[in-house]
């Protein structure tokens, strides 16, 4: 069940898996960023976002107290011009101890943009370029979007793992620290 508030709507999940499917309409066939804002509380749950049954990201609506409205930038999609179908569906509990999956969305917006977001350059520096026993070089990862942007690669936003081709010769940490091995 729903209720309209005036910040938007509050979506009484009780279950794993519960959902809610509004329609919306796309203007015209583009890519368009897509964007949630709505309220968090205890009641809060996590929960997955679909457009046209496709996962597109997930919002959190659970924390410590009732908050203020916040905006969420889901993640992206091409559309054709037309009305398409938007779910909010309940995967997770929230973080604070509810036993509930509420849902507080109050505002959808899609913006028009002139491509969507990938990954297209990845470079690899380090500090040194030459070690010898007891030093250390650290390595670096740089990456750009094919937007031109820098592509953040912070906390969840990518996962950066380092290995050495040949332990006998040197060591990389988690961190990206290289340790010259002696042979």
């Amino acid at each position: 069940s729903y209720i309209t508030r005036p910040f938007g709507l509050s979506v009484n999940a009780e279950k794993l898996n519960s959902y809610i499917d509004l329609e919306f309409y796309a203007p015209q066939t583009s890519p368009y960023q897509i964007k949630l804002s709505g309220i968090r509380s205890r009641a809060g749950g996590i929960v997955t976002i679909y457009i046209d049954g496709k996962a597109i990201g997930t919002v959190n609506f659970s924390a410590d107290a009732l908050t203020e409205e916040y905006m969420n930038e889901i993640g992206y999609a091409h559309l054709t011009q037309g009305t398409h179908t938007l779910t909010l569906k309940s995967t997770a509990k929230g973080e604070y101890g509810s036993k509930w999956y509420y849902m507080y969305p109050s505002l959808f917006i899609l913006n028009k943009i002139q491509m969507i977001p990938e990954l297209s350059t990845v470079k690899l520096s380090a500090d040194k370029t030459e070690m010898i026993l007891g030093q250390t070089a650290k390595l670096t990862v740089d990456a750009l979007m094919n937007t031109g942007a820098p592509a953040d690669l912070a906390g969840n936003n990518a996962i950066i793992a380092y290995t050495s081709d040949n332990e006998t010769v040197a060591t990389v940490s988690q961190e990206g620290i290289v340790t010259p091995v002696a042979t």
